[in-house]
């Protein structure tokens, strides 16, 4: 079933049916909490990797070295 292919009516009874069953979830909420590992427990830490180097690179354009590091990277290669 597609519900690009649905007519009005067919859309209408297929929310009469599934709405009794989702009508007392709750909504869903993302949890902002860090993963933990499994092995040792510790809140595991992300890292951003590129040509910079590992947690070097700048990815927002507000950023205030941003152009000091353009600057230093073009002098690098």
């Amino acid at each position: 079933m597609s519900m690009y292919t649905l007519t009005d009516r067919e859309v209408k009874k297929h929310f009469e049916q599934v709405y009794p069953i989702y009508k007392d979830y709750p909504s869903y909420s993302r949890k902002n909490e860090q993963p933990k590992c499994l092995v040792c427990q510790s809140e595991a830490r992300i890292t951003w990797e590129c040509e910079c180097g590992v947690n070097e690179g700048i990815f927002d354009e507000d950023d205030p070295q941003l152009s000091e590091r353009q600057q230093a990277w073009k002098e690098r290669v």
